[in-house]
């Protein structure tokens, strides 16, 4: 029991000797008896009252006799009652319950426990009465006997010395020290640990603290002894290990604990707790040791977030590269595919050579902004994202993205309308390029996901606001697909990918424009229903007049009966200087600029450049900025070192800020990105130069064909010896109708190029039923993707799809769906027809 501690045994003992040594006292007559004290002060009082009487008497005054006994009665608290009796026993005078109080008592007996009685004697000394005194008895009862026995004192001494004992004590252990019992060179040792230690008695209190512990605290390691561990905050997973330790009389490994330490941080620590035994085989403590594993734990999870990042991160690598790839090259087939048709000169009409170049144009437009999407969105992740306020006609700029994706919509029969709800203003303060983004990305989205039915793009201006909702009857989304669609290389889901394409990176640039122009951008949808995209941008319209929706119309209309586009006109005449080390380039640029009416001159580096300006009235300059010999930048400033003034344009792939900045520090008076935009071009030309009335005539001559040559041809596309084709045959027993490649076949080198890769294809798809058969479903990926995009580049894209699905079907292990896939393609290679150059048709 705590009661019964080291400390209070001593101060027990200590007050148990001093009470002995009053006893002895008081058996030795050293101390005061009370009940003879009490006696004597009884009959000092008698005496006193009985010559009082005494006088009274001899005056013969009865009446003034009783008054005194009366006053002597209500006077003192320890008598009862008085009566004076006469000599002959009759009662003279009585006060109180005289009569019942008073045990008679023998002539020569004077008093007793409770009664004195003194006689009185009149002036002759003979003897006149006796007066009686009856006194409270308090022998009988506790409260008399305890003080007749001095216990009251008892006590008190008792336990005054008990409580003074103990303080007594508690000061003098207080100075005591437990850490000095332990030699100094030990006490060294421990504080040089790295490891916290303490050492605690067995009600868990602090025998021993070394220096390492103590700093964790902020505490002198002395002012830590006598604490107890529960004042210290040390958080555990139930039982303290040290109690456990002691109490199961075992060692405690590696147990878990929190400490706070004196800058309020949190520390973790391991816990080791070893029982100390002592005397006779008695455990006295217990030894406990604390490792800081703080900075290992927060290492570790530190590490274990940066894994799952790293693993997001090379996950949305993957998807995003996979997701370029297929825009990237989607483009760049029809580029180069056309291109082509247009270098062996196979069109036949000026009309199909305008609709081949309109096709390149277009594909190399997507690759432009594909590439821009890119850049943007590093520049807003870089935080350089500039923005260019300037005024602007907020109808044209609504008309214009509706006019730019009607084609798109027009080819899958979706209608594609804008309105205007209330009025808006004529023009407005923004960032347009900004907006115009914005905007065609949002309803190019629209156009994409909507099949069936109409997509909306509405305006609204209220209290200085400038509201576009987009709205759709498309495929729709759920909760959780709206939640991601804003980050970057996200969309929808996987089957949303490969449905539809896209780099998932168009939404996040919206979102990151709107608020980088202090707006917003939200979406709601339903599955199944349709999407709105609604865009909040705040925008100043001071001075505009404000159009209704059929204002806003008739104002767009008139606007483009007065519109002259400069790509429909020539240029002034005028020489221009083009520098870049490209043939290729220089080629191009040429032949554009000579069809609107300039001179050419043409130099391949910066040194050139500059000896052609020495010697010849040069215009305008077109400069490549990344030249070998002399770059566009020395050049540039060494033709404004001569002295020459005439406008310079720097033309550069790495058309960023820094860019241009760099390049008017150099001199140039503008910058233009690669590749070049014509129109942009012939804009920014006109600019310095001026057009003519002149109108550009643009012509087209169709190049002879080739004549056909015959080749060989493909003597089986598929082995009919293994199980998938055999289960082709069985599950269609009239299979697909016979088709052949898209590509000009009767020319000789198409007809190579397709004649070739169905030879090619028998051995693949022979490859692919064996890895099927083997469940090598990595080589199957390889050789579906293999055949997904070289099937399309020669004409057989029926080919795509399915090669596309078996590829997903191989990734995810799913055999009997690659199986299925595999049959499909089976089948289609063995309905390939080649067209000869003679125009007869034979099987592959």
């Amino acid at each position: 029991m705590k009661f019964f501690s080291p400390r209070n045994r001593i101060a027990i003992g200590l007050t148990g000797a001093v009470v002995l040594i009053i006893c002895l006292a008081k058996l030795a007559g050293y101390i005061p008896d009370q009940n003879a004290m009490t006696a004597s002060s009884r009959s000092s009082l008698s005496e006193t009252i009985a010559l009082g009487g005494s006088a009274l008497i001899d005056r013969g005054d009865v009446d003034g006799l009783m008054s005194f006994m009366e006053g002597v009665a209500a006077r003192n608290g320890d008598v009862q009652s008085i009566g004076v009796i006469r000599s002959s026993g009759a009662y003279v005078i009585k006060t109180g319950a005289h009569g019942q109080n008073w045990e008679p008592m023998k002539n020569d007996e004077l008093s007793s426990e409770s009664q004195v009685q003194v006689p009185i004697i009149n002036g002759v000394e003979e003897k006149w009465g006796t007066i009686q005194i009856s006194f409270c008895d308090h022998s009988q009862s506790l409260v008399g006997m305890i003080n007749r026995a001095g216990i009251p004192l008892l006590l008190f001494i008792g336990s005054s010395c008990f409580l003074i004992f103990n303080f007594v004590l508690f000061l003098v252990l207080k100075q005591l020290d437990p850490a000095k019992a332990v030699p100094q060179q030990v006490r060294d040792a421990l504080d040089n640990l790295a490891e916290g230690l303490l050492i605690l008695d067995t009600q868990y209190n602090i025998l021993l603290a070394n220096s390492s512990f103590s700093k964790v605290l902020g505490k002198d390691s002395n002012k830590l002894i006598g604490q107890k561990t529960k004042r210290l905050g040390i958080e555990t997973e139930g039982t303290p290990p040290w109690e456990s330790a002691l109490a199961e009389k075992k060692l405690v490994s590696n147990e878990r604990v929190v400490l706070t330490d004196c800058d309020g941080k949190e520390r973790r620590y391991l816990v080791n707790c070893s029982p100390l035994l002592g005397h006779k085989g008695n455990y006295c403590g217990v030894m406990v040791t604390f490792d800081d594993v703080t900075q290992l734990e927060e290492s570790r999870n530190q590490l274990q977030v940066a894994r799952d990042e790293a693993d997001a991160a090379n996950q949305a690598k993957s998807d995003f590269l996979a997701n370029m790839s297929h825009e990237i090259r989607t483009p760049m087939n029809a580029i180069l595919g056309f291109a082509d048709v247009l270098r062996r000169g196979m069109e036949e009409t000026p009309e199909q050579r305008m609709e081949y170049l309109n096709t390149i144009h277009s594909n190399g437009s997507h690759l432009i902004e594909l590439i821009n999407e890119i850049l943007d969105l590093s520049k807003v992740e870089a935080g350089k994202l500039e923005l260019e306020m300037r005024e602007f006609a907020l109808p044209e700029l609504v008309h214009g993205v509706v006019q730019v994706l009607s084609s798109k919509a027009q080819q899958k029969d979706v209608g594609l309308n804008y309105e205007v709800v209330g009025s808006i203003p004529s023009m407005i303060t923004s960032d347009s390029t900004r907006i115009r983004q914005i905007l065609i990305n949002l309803v190019g989205n629209a156009v994409k996901f909507t099949e069936i039915g109409n997509v909306v793009l509405s305006c609204k201006y209220h209290d200085g606001q400038i509201r576009f909702d987009i709205v759709d009857s498309g495929i729709g989304m759920t909760d959780e697909q709206m939640a991601k669609i804003f980050d970057p290389f996200s969309q929808a889901d996987s089957s949303v990918t490969r449905r539809f394409g896209g780099t998932g990176l168009g939404l996040s640039i919206c979102k990151k424009f709107a608020e980088a122009l202090e707006g917003s951008i939200s979406v709601a949808s339903e599955p199944g229903v349709g999407t709105t995209f609604t865009v909040n941008l705040p925008v100043e319209a001071k001075t505009a007049e404000f159009l209704d929706h059929q204002q806003c119309v008739n104002h767009i209309q008139s606007a483009l009966q007065h519109e002259t586009k400069s790509e429909n006109r020539k240029l002034n005449r005028s020489t221009v200087l083009v520098v870049d080390d490209g043939p290729t380039n220089r080629h191009m640029v040429s032949v554009v600029l000579k069809r609107h009416g300039l001179e050419i001159i043409e130099a391949e580096n910066g040194q050139i450049a500059c000896d052609i300006v020495q010697q010849t009235d040069v215009d305008i300059v077109l400069m490549d900025m990344q030249m070998p010999v002399m770059d566009g930048y020395t050049a540039t400033r060494t033709i404004r070192e001569m002295g020459h003034d005439m406008p310079i344009v720097a033309l550069t792939g790495n058309a960023t800020e820094e860019d241009e900045l760099k390049s008017r520090q150099a001199g140039c008076n503008s910058l233009l990105p690669k590749p070049i935009d014509i129109d942009q071009l012939i804009e920014t030309l006109g600019q310095s130069v001026g057009f003519s009335d002149e109108i550009l005539v643009v012509a087209s001559k169709a190049q002879p064909k080739a004549e056909p040559v015959p080749a060989p041809i493909a003597e089986n596309a598929v082995s009919n010896s293994e199980s998938v084709e055999e289960e082709a045959a069985t599950n269609s027993t009239q299979g697909p109708e016979a088709w052949t490649s898209t590509l000009p076949m009767e020319d000789e080198e198409f007809y190579r190029i397709v004649a070739s890769f169905v030879d090619s294809l028998s051995p693949r798809l022979d490859g692919m039923m064996t890895m099927l058969e083997n469940s090598d479903m990595s080589g199957l990926v390889d050789e579906a993707h293999w055949l997904k995009g070289a099937a399309g580049t020669v004409g057989l894209g029926r080919l795509t799809e399915p090669s596309a699905q078996l590829e997903i079907y191989s990734k995810e292990g799913d055999v009997s769906k690659c199986k299925q896939a595999l049959i499909e393609i089976v089948e289609l290679a063995g309905a390939i027809s080649l067209t000869q150059p003679n125009g007869t048709e034979v099987p592959a």
